[in-house]
């Protein structure tokens, strides 16, 4: 937990560090600012996936494993331990805060030409199965909480592309 907590705590300084050494190297203003607003908008999208993963994710699929437990057999009853339970906590919120980050990779990946933004939206369907196999792959085995999952992903994926669209209708 200190690990995690240390590297969350320390991520906006080592960001900061990494700037001051890059700055100088850069002399066009523009640059500078497209790389600070773009290390915003990950910041941002990094809280608001721990806030999602910490106050709906985590309460969800909590009730989930108690409700499973309930005790068919007098034996069987469910059983915390205190690592298995942070071990899962982090889990999920580390799930939950790269979800968060697809516009970023989706930007990043377009930018440098490995995506086209007319190819993402022609392979839509195929994008919105890959989004569900990875939501039953991350999740735990129900299919609200993959759902859960995979309905973030498609709203990020589609407001992404609006997104896109109007900022290249804007360039042109």
């Amino acid at each position: 937990v200190a690990f995690f907590f240390g590297i969350t705590i320390s991520f906006p300084i080592s960001i900061y560090h990494i700037l001051l050494f890059i700055v100088p190297a850069i002399n066009n203003k523009m640059t500078i600012a497209r790389i600070l607003g773009f290390i915003l908008l990950s910041s941002f999208l990094f809280i608001i996936g721990l806030l999602f993963g910490y106050y709906i994710l985590i309460p969800f699929s909590v009730n989930f494993f108690k409700s499973i437990s309930i005790p068919l057999i007098n034996s069987i009853s469910l059983n915390y331990t205190l690592e298995n339970y942070l071990i899962y906590l982090i889990w999920i919120l580390i799930i939950s805060s790269f979800i968060y980050q697809l516009p970023i990779f989706i930007i990043f990946f377009i930018k440098i030409g490995l995506l086209d933004i007319n190819d993402l939206q022609a392979n839509r369907r195929y994008v919105v199965v890959i989004f569900f196999i990875l939501a039953a792959i991350l999740t735990p085995p129900d299919p609200l909480s993959q759902l859960m999952i995979a309905l973030p992903l498609m709203l990020l994926y589609e407001i992404t592309l609006i997104i896109i669209r109007i900022l290249n209708s804007k360039n042109e």
